[in-house]
């Protein structure tokens, strides 16, 4: 049921914040068919999540507005980290994750609730 719910979340975060590349990709894989990923995968999303918040700072510290959009994006990342770890408690970090990655947090609880 958490696995599930994490999934979700993840897919949710991932999908309006428009995140994508291969490593996003792979991670969604692994964590739909609930299966640990590799160290390389791991690598790849923490060196994703680290740039996405130094380039966050970066912005927010300009005024640039779209340092909201790279924020998110950084949040969605960070959960697809959290999920694929071993360890149940960092499940609870992935859905907090993805909650701040999306401007209505309640699509998200209501998909996990009813979905």
């Amino acid at each position: 049921m958490q696995l599930r719910a994490v999934a979700t979340a993840c897919s949710i975060a991932v999908s309006r914040t428009e995140l994508d590349g291969d490593e996003v990709e792979n991670a969604l894989q692994c964590i739909r068919e609930d299966r640990l990923p590799d160290e390389v995968l791991i690598n790849r999303l923490s060196l994703l999540v680290s740039n996405l918040d130094d380039l966050y700072f970066q912005l927010d510290e300009a005024g640039d507005s779209k340092a909201i959009n790279i924020f998110s994006k950084a949040r969605a990342a960070s959960a697809l980290l959290f999920a694929l770890s071993d360890k149940s408690p960092q499940l609870n970090e992935s859905i907090y994750e993805a909650l701040a990655a999306v401007d209505d947090p309640a699509e998200i609880t209501d998909s996990i609730k009813f979905g």
